[in-house]
């Protein structure tokens, strides 16, 4: 792969991981540990909806801290100089895939036996 697509992409992917770090930050997920508030002051009928809500919040919590591994094992490859070849059997990853997610490690054939 060309060094400015590497380069690319590694602008690309530290972009994401701002953006995700951000949000998490927002949710209230710090660097190893993940925490949602909880209102002691509900009512009993509040307390189903309070519940749902810190649920759907941890959801998207893990969803982003599953993004931010996915962006990171990226960086790492970029790193090695091991970007761009699929980790499993170690064919080249078509650019088209790399432009739809820059993060993979995986070609569509391996991702497709996972």
């Amino acid at each position: 792969m060309q060094a400015e697509h590497v380069t690319r992409f590694e602008t690309e992917l530290r972009k994401n991981l701002e953006g995700i770090e951000h949000s998490l930050a927002e949710h209230g997920a710090t660097p190893g540990e993940v925490s949602v508030p909880v209102d002691d002051d509900e009512g009993f009928a509040d307390s189903g909806h309070a519940t749902m809500e810190r649920s759907e919040r941890i959801g998207q919590i893990d969803q982003l801290l599953g993004s931010q591994a996915e962006i990171k094992r990226a960086l790492e490859r970029i790193a090695d100089g091991k970007y761009g070849t699929c980790e499993s059997c170690d064919v080249e990853i078509p650019m088209e895939r790399l432009e739809a997610r820059p993060a993979t490690t995986l070609c569509v054939e391996c991702k497709n036996l996972v």
